[in-house]
């Protein structure tokens, strides 16, 4: 009886614990200084606040597409860090008025083909089919530090641990950093573009590409044939902006210029 007891205050006090839990994160988001509540779901990176940039904060989406091997659609899930509540893959077509483009910080991946005529680069398809296998249409946790050029948000993004944060520590268990991961794998380069954003961990990117080139693996087995995937993007825009000159006649620069953005972050294939 004792047992019974002793079973239903500790069921009792988690419950109350997790009320009270539950009230602060409501009063925090509902605070005057929060522009945005909670609750809120960013539609596309439009949506996201500039503090959430500037102070690097962290939301938890479900990822609708993998574009290529560092470039991903999610759709913004505000209420999971409460309810782990079941998400399920849109059903329609046409996702870039409901997703986020995100790009992972501090890596370039071997660029995929974007139109039939283009021959994806060695290792492009491998490095997409790799992230697939570990986020596409699972939940993962999204860090925001910058925009680029192209209006994509560059964040962190990691897997959610296996079986919960508190056996996160152990090997094998905890979330993983997706641009470290490819780094490790051999299926990415540092990235030295303009802008470029690392996130503080410059230094554990070159280790692991340092590693991974050691080991030959990946893009590193290539040896002096391979082609670094700032100069294939070079090509593959050269190749688009005469495709692109060619089939539309008259169309204005703005116009050529949006489609061909649209062709080399992968937006168009969220349209279709």
């Amino acid at each position: 009886m004792n047992i019974i007891r002793s079973r239903s205050k500790t069921s009792h006090l988690r419950f109350l614990v997790a009320i009270y839990v539950s009230l602060l994160v409501i009063a925090r988001a509902a605070s005057p200084g929060n522009t945005m509540m909670f609750w809120t779901q960013f539609q596309t990176v439009d949506d996201v606040p500039k503090n959430y940039f500037t102070q690097q904060k962290s939301i938890y989406a479900f990822v609708e597409r993998v574009i290529d091997g560092d470039t991903i659609r999610v759709r913004h899930y505000p209420l999971y860090s409460i309810r782990r509540q079941r998400a399920e893959p849109l059903q329609k077509r046409g996702i870039a008025d409901s997703t986020l483009s995100i790009r992972f910080y501090g890596i370039d991946c071997p660029e995929i083909a974007k139109t039939k005529s283009q021959k994806s680069q060695p290792f492009a398809e491998e490095a997409k089919e790799y992230i697939s296998q570990l986020v596409l249409h699972k939940m993962v946790k999204i860090t925001f530090l910058r925009k680029d050029q192209y209006g994509r948000a560059i964040c962190q993004v990691q897997t959610l641990p296996r079986f919960g944060s508190l056996l996160g520590c152990i090997p094998g268990l905890g979330a993983i950093d997706l641009s470290v991961e490819l780094a490790r794998k051999g299926l990415a380069e540092l990235y030295t573009g303009g802008n470029a954003e690392y996130f503080d961990k410059r230094e554990l990117l070159e280790r692991e590409i340092k590693n991974a080139k050691k080991r030959r693996h990946g893009i590193w087995s290539l040896g002096k044939s391979r082609v670094s995937a700032a100069e294939a993007k070079k090509q593959f825009r050269e190749q688009n902006e005469v495709v692109l000159s060619s089939n539309r006649g008259g169309a204005s620069n703005n116009k050529r210029e949006c489609a061909l953005e649209k062709v080399m972050t992968g937006l168009e294939f969220a349209t279709t």
